[in-house]
């Protein structure tokens, strides 16, 4: 873990980031959750790596609503695309391709 070994996450330094394994998170996890809710971000590491992070709800939340905007606006486009009789049928692997610019 690369911050000190048992730091309480809510009484450290916050410039360096929260790592902590997952067996140990196991147990406490109760702390993790207090920590989170204060705002903080806790990555889970898995043989040293960053398997996944523990972050306040609104950050998860506002991600969904990001995502949920960006898939919107590309349904959106393509239903443009129909309307304007550029595409008969667009598939959602070719609208995702032209969308990441790989077409």
């Amino acid at each position: 873990m690369s911050a000190e070994a048992h730091e309480v996450p809510g009484q450290r330094n916050h410039r360096e980031p929260y790592e902590i394994n997952v067996s140990e998170a196991r147990n406490n996890l109760a702390q993790l959750l207090d920590a989170v809710e204060d705002g903080e971000t806790i990555y889970l590491l898995r043989g040293g790596k960053r398997a996944g992070a523990l972050v306040p709800a609104d950050v998860a939340e506002d991600a969904e609503r990001r995502e949920d905007e960006y898939w919107s606006a590309r349904a959106r486009e393509a239903r443009e695309r129909i309307e304007k009789g550029e595409d008969e049928v667009i598939s959602l692997d070719r609208l995702v391709t032209e969308a990441e610019g790989r077409a």
